[in-house]
């Protein structure tokens, strides 16, 4: 397993300073902090779980997080997002075929009711939701580069 490393570094800027925080092979979990400046994360590796008051959603490789002064968030790299991240990859791997959730969960290592739980937490949306989405833009990129619907 990769070593996990966590920097911030403070910014001076004429008009103020920020705070900017890198993350490779995310595993660490931060409790409910803020920054008394504007804070700027980006996840170079592994994957977060992040908490605000706008939501809660999975920070993979390449996002940028941003956070307000004094705005209050939490992230870990708990076992929900590894199930998550498991069940949304064996979606995209299967997507065109028949999906029953308990063949999903077994893939995942988890309970059904489990899965149900943790995607929604992470993901925001439920499996099957994001599973129709899913398609939906699959198909959509298929009409476009030529492909003809079928009957």
């Amino acid at each position: 397993m990769a070593q996990s490393l966590t920097v911030v570094a403070r910014i001076d800027l004429s008009c103020g300073h920020f705070d900017a925080l890198r993350a490779e092979h995310f595993v660490h979990r931060f409790p409910p902090n803020f920054h008394e400046t504007f804070a700027i994360g980006v996840v170079e590796a592994g994957t977060a779980h992040i908490r605000t008051h706008r939501g809660e959603w999975l920070a993979e490789p390449g996002s940028v997080l941003a956070f307000s002064p004094g705005e209050i968030h939490a992230a870990d790299s708990s076992g929900a997002n590894g199930v998550a991240a498991k069940a949304r990859d064996y979606l995209h791997h299967r997507w065109s075929k028949p999906l029953r959730l308990s063949v999903v969960a077994e893939q995942c290592g988890t309970t059904t009711f489990h899965l149900i739980r943790s995607f929604r937490r992470v993901m925001g949306v439920p499996s099957y939701a994001y599973l129709v989405q899913l398609r939906v833009n699959r198909a959509q990129v298929m009409l476009c580069s030529g492909s003809r619907p079928t009957r």
